[in-house]
């Protein structure tokens, strides 16, 4: 994989033959099928503006669903702004390591026959599990310029981890609902120590690809990297924009009186522009947190909720490291925690997610969200099992604690349509689609064949049609 990599990169700065296949620019195509390996396909977006005259910069994307072309709609706009090229896989998606760096080698070959690419700006983003895999694909190679990770950080193999001898600049966007929020700031603390230029993004949501805004400030902000390391950047490109949009953040917190989390933005912003004479506003604001009386208090108690909010987490992890034994089935053990134990514990913590005060609400939305998203892992390995009866249940739980999660929705009906229940697969499908599913590229994937007759199946179908060119 680091020699693919390599001479994909490598060969970006010389000429090539470019596909004949004529794409559509300024619009998100959601499938092109590789040249060289029709099993892989990647979701598009070119800025209208692109021609062969030039190169152009790229951000490589990963999904844990493989939901293509939903992070190209995200990424769409600020795309279209500064002239990316946009390509996210149809293929990637959570679990084994080789189906990733699949997907990999084919998007990567592909664009070098496709696409003029600027080789000082090749860029990978993920969300999840799909922002481990940018992350390892930075580490293997060394021409990957700038990582956009979302919702979770670093992967867990040694391998694939960054060290100090590693160049590439790193923006971690985390909702402050986020299970892997407490991840973001831990690994915020070990790119410092390695000397890895980074920032970290707050945004108000849950464990989620970021809103395009947040996306737009992260594609500024690597642009503003490559600007300070003297590459010749968009036409569009202006840093004030980002700066205003820095100090909008900063300022919003303020106003709520978030100290500690102000104090983080114009940490941030300083650190960036601190060769620039338009930070003084910022500086300003930035003594004036220091200042604040309450914020030694505030970050005692800042301090305090994350430390609760990791032993719960333990505790989380450590009953669901239960259940392969357990199946959730009562046992002689009165302590095994049981399907219902669980429910329980979900109703207790939404419960305590609508809490007036912020910090408790954001941490009980944490955990909610490690609950789902460790269910759904856990969900996932045994469908690929064929073991469909403790999937379903498993996915139970997983929309239990997040019921309008279009993920979760979307993965039962597959689950409820490979045991052949068509109206239950049907109810959950609908479901999904009330929930925000988009794509008609969800219907397709195989698992769904059984309802392809179907006229609920047909009217849905018709619908994302519809839906998806407006």
């Amino acid at each position: 994989m680091k020699n693919l990599l390599f001479v994909f990169i490598s060969a970006l700065g010389i000429g090539y033959s470019f596909s004949q296949e004529i794409l559509p620019k300024g619009e998100v195509i959601e499938e092109v099928t590789c040249d060289e390996d029709s099993q892989q396909s990647y979701s598009l977006y070119l800025p209208s503006n692109y021609s062969e005259d030039k190169k152009w910069p790229v951000i490589f994307v990963f999904e844990p669903a493989a939901r293509g072309p939903l992070p190209v709609r995200q990424y769409a706009p600020v795309a279209e702004e500064l002239g990316y090229i946009i390509i996210s896989s149809n293929n990637s998606k959570n679990g084994a390591w080789n189906i990733a760096f699949d997907a990999a080698e084919a998007m990567f070959t592909d664009a070098k026959t496709r696409f003029k690419i600027d080789s000082s700006r090749i860029y990978t983003s993920g969300f999840s599990g799909g922002s481990r895999v940018a992350v390892s694909l930075a580490v293997i190679n060394d021409h990957i310029d700038g990582v956009i990770g979302c919702g979770a950080g670093l992967p867990n193999l040694p391998q694939y981890r960054p060290t100090s001898a590693d160049s590439f600049v790193y923006v971690g966007l985390v909702g402050n609902k986020d299970m892997n929020y407490q991840e973001h700031l831990e690994l915020e603390k070990m790119l410092d120590e390695l000397g890895i230029l980074n920032n970290r993004i707050v945004f108000d949501g849950k464990h989620q690809w970021p809103p395009s805004s947040v996306l737009r400030e992260a594609v500024y902000w690597l642009e503003f990297q490559a600007f300070k390391q003297g590459k010749k950047v968009s036409q569009n490109f202006n840093s004030e924009t980002l700066l205003e949009r820095v100090a909008f953040r900063g300022d919003s917190l303020l106003i709520k009186e978030r100290l500690v989390q102000a104090l983080h933005v114009y940490e941030q912003a300083v650190q960036d522009f601190k060769e620039s004479d338009k930070v003084d506003d910022i500086n300003d604001r930035l003594a004036e947190v220091r200042e604040e009386k309450k914020l030694k208090k505030y970050l005692r108690r800042d301090a305090r909720f994350n430390e609760t909010e990791q032993k719960f987490q333990m505790k989380i992890l450590k009953a669901f490291a239960e259940i392969s034994q357990t199946r959730l089935q009562p046992t002689f053990d009165s302590t095994a925690k049981t399907k219902s134990w669980w429910m329980n514990t979900i109703d207790s913590l939404q419960l305590i997610s609508r809490n007036k005060n912020v910090d408790k609400s954001n941490s009980a939305h944490r955990l909610l969200n490690l609950i789902w998203a460790k269910f759904a892992t856990e969900s996932f390995t045994y469908e690929a099992a064929k073991d469909y009866e403790m999937a379903i249940l498993l996915s139970e739980i997983w929309i239990h604690a997040d019921p309008e999660n279009v993920w979760g929705l979307w993965s039962m009906a597959k689950l409820q349509a490979q045991v052949g229940d068509t109206d239950f697969a049907m109810d959950y499908l609908e479901k999904a689609y009330e929930a925000g599913m988009k794509f008609k590229a969800s219907l397709r994937v195989s698992e769904l064949n059984a309802l392809r007759e179907n006229p609920r199946f047909i009217s849905l179908e018709s619908k994302l049609e519809v839906q998806g060119k407006q």
